[in-house]
């Protein structure tokens, strides 16, 4: 059938896709988009998803035009106890990690978020385009991958990896010094607070051997389908 038709059948239907409670823990993948209306006005979807650490999709839930209290209502409707043990994926919107995110679980920052989110900082910053093009280029560092493969990490590797990470991390907070030193708070500051969840992927693959993304790429194609 065609897209257009599964589209008018989906916003016809009074469907409700529950959160299973069975199986837990879980992956939480959470982001939102704008989207235009019909009367030409901009509104925004929220899109939760919930996946098995196998990678079972269990749960969709879109929320249409509802900035506020989504953190809430998911921690409501799941409970703080299955919470724990399950890691976040999401893109940096406070509303979801000040309101969801409960001790005992993990936090994965969207690498594309935060590049993106930083670079914009930085070029709002009162800067020489000499300079922007230094700090750019400096901060290209810090999106080389770290090994990662469809597999547990082998015990020989072990020490080389969490040595490149930590070389990573050190970098990383030398920007932030860097940054602050120059007076470019709001990018230090944001930069200092993304950095502490940049590579929860690579710690928990090393110590769990739980595969878990570094970008919420799944969701940004999922989100384009639903907005259309």
């Amino acid at each position: 059938m065609s897209r257009s038709r599964l589209n008018s059948w989906v916003r016809g239907s009074e469907i409700e896709l529950d959160i299973s409670l069975e199986d837990w823990p879980k992956f939480i993948y959470t982001d939102g988009t704008g989207y235009r209306r019909q009367d030409s006005t901009q509104g925004e979807v929220w899109l939760v998803l919930v996946k098995s650490f196998s990678g079972k999709v269990d749960v969709v839930k879109v929320y249409v035009d509802r900035s506020r209290g989504v953190g809430r209502e998911i921690k409501s409707r799941i409970g703080e106890e299955r919470l724990r043990g399950c890691v976040l994926l999401s893109g940096g919107e406070p509303e979801i990690e000040d309101n969801l995110l409960v001790e005992g679980m993990e936090h994965q920052r969207c690498q594309w978020h935060s590049w993106k989110d930083l670079g914009c900082m930085l070029w709002a910053e009162e800067m020489s385009k000499e300079e922007k093009g230094v700090i750019t280029q400096e901060l290209n560092k810090l999106t080389i991958a770290l090994p990662f493969e469809e597999k547990a990490a082998d015990e020989r590797d072990k020490d080389g990896i969490k040595k490149r990470l930590r070389e990573v991390k050190a970098f990383l907070e030398e920007m932030v010094a860097f940054l602050k030193s120059k007076g470019y708070l709001k990018a230090s500051g944001y930069l200092e607070r993304a950095g502490k969840k940049l590579f929860t992927y690579v710690e928990l693959w090393l110590e769990k051997s739980i595969q878990v993304g570094k970008a919420i790429s799944i969701m940004r194609r999922t989100m384009r389908e639903i907005a259309r």
